[in-house]
């Protein structure tokens, strides 16, 4: 995934949904309740889960409260539970959760003096039904529910090492009554990248099987996890698909950046040309790759000069469309202590481009010196502008 050049705000993405696969028995099928596990959605102050024909579970927080919703279809909101801030001297907050069938499992965070106490709840979609199921303190740096497997919930730590100057990681699942230990590994500070998948947790270019409680090795440099599809980007620069089956095919070669999918079969990626410039490129399933658009295509049509820094940030696909964002500005490295991008946005963009490919075409041109965050909140395209050098949002 290309990064933004912003380090002040999240990449925004589209939500993703992770379904654990029926499981089959001789004797009678068992269904397994779909479990849907949120990704960075609309704005970095909101993550959202989209459950087909129910809505979008998302958490919003303001100076007070941190309140966890249900927004349905219909626009209707449901206050499925919320927490004070700053209660008592010590801040609460709702930190990490899912769904599976029609409940929410979630995490209440309280600081404490010495430690921080994780409440794992669940509520109904309906708002009704909340239970506290387990409690765990925990003294980690880091700590997030990576998603639910079977009854339990896996979440996991991370705990700086001075003496090694690494990274503690623990993954561990709540089932049963008990909490057990699932993995301990080292990683370099800068680590992050932990996914489930499949009935398998895939980290340290490793896959833990959660049915077998086994580790194998899984050497991949990038991950992307859909509803169907597990993408990856491997040593060699290919880009690989992986199924519920554990069916591995290659979606494409030399690949420079993944960008996004339909939670289905068709994916965009880029490659470089000659120039070193970057070529988008869509695909479905076994289908031929199309060429979409370039970044010269781009630039050509929203450029304002070439002596700027110009940059095709993220992209959106949705309804038979490719939404671009770009990013256009002096470099500019001259901002004292402060942690600023690194150069001077001038200008931003929203292009489009049709699914089978042809001439980019402007969406939406951002007021001076505004960058764009694009989404999908229940089924729709959305975006939302920020100013680099301020915390402000502006939805659209």
């Amino acid at each position: 995934m290309k990064k933004l050049l912003s380090i002040l705000l999240s990449v925004i993405m589209a939500m993703s949904v992770i379904i654990i696969p029926t499981s089959v028995s001789a004797k009678k099928a068992k269904t397994v309740p779909n479990t849907y596990v949120a990704d960075w959605c609309d704005n970095p102050s909101i993550k959202g889960i989209y459950v087909p024909n129910k809505g979008t579970v998302y958490t919003y927080s303001d100076s007070s409260q941190t309140v966890l919703r249900l927004t349905k279809i219909n626009g209707k909101t449901i206050i499925l539970d919320k927490c004070k801030r700053n209660d008592e001297g010590n801040d609460r907050n709702i930190y990490g959760y899912y769904v599976r069938g029609s409940k929410v499992y979630y995490c209440f965070m309280k600081e404490r003096k010495k430690d921080t106490l994780y409440q794992f709840k669940t509520v109904d979609l309906n708002g009704k039904n909340k239970k506290t199921v387990c409690s765990v303190s925990s003294v980690a740096d880091y700590f997030d529910i990576i998603g639910g497997y079977g009854s339990g919930i896996v979440f996991y730590e991370k705990k700086y090492d001075k003496k090694k100057n690494k990274v503690l990681n623990t993954i561990k699942m709540f089932r049963y009554k008990k909490v057990n230990t699932l993995i301990k590994f080292y990683t370099p500070i800068s680590f992050s990248s932990i996914n489930i998948f499949g009935g398998k947790i895939f980290y340290n270019n490793k896959a833990y099987d959660l049915a077998k409680g086994k580790s194998t090795s899984y050497v991949a440099k990038e991950i992307y996890v859909t509803k169907n599809y597990m993408y990856y980007i491997n040593k060699n620069n290919n880009l690989k698909s992986l199924d519920k089956n554990g069916v591995r095919r290659i979606v494409a070669k030399k690949v420079r950046y993944y960008y996004c999918s339909d939670n289905n079969k068709t994916v965009i990626y880029s490659k470089l040309n000659r120039d070193k410039k970057e070529v988008f490129y869509q695909k479905t399933g076994t289908n031929k790759e199309i060429r979409l658009c370039s970044e010269n295509d781009i630039k050509n049509l929203v450029g304002k000069s070439d002596k700027n820094m110009f940059v095709v940030g993220t992209a959106i696909l949705h309804k038979n469309k490719v939404y671009f964002t770009t990013s256009e500005g002096k470099a500019d490295k001259t901002y004292g202590v402060l942690v600023l991008p690194d150069y001077n946005v001038k200008y931003s963009h929203i292009v489009t481009v049709g699914i089978k490919g042809g001439t980019p075409k402007i969406y939406y041109k951002a007021p001076y010196s505004y960058e764009i965050n694009t989404y999908i909140f229940n089924n729709t395209f959305k975006y939302n502008l920020y100013d680099p050098f301020d915390t402000d949002i502006i939805d659209d």
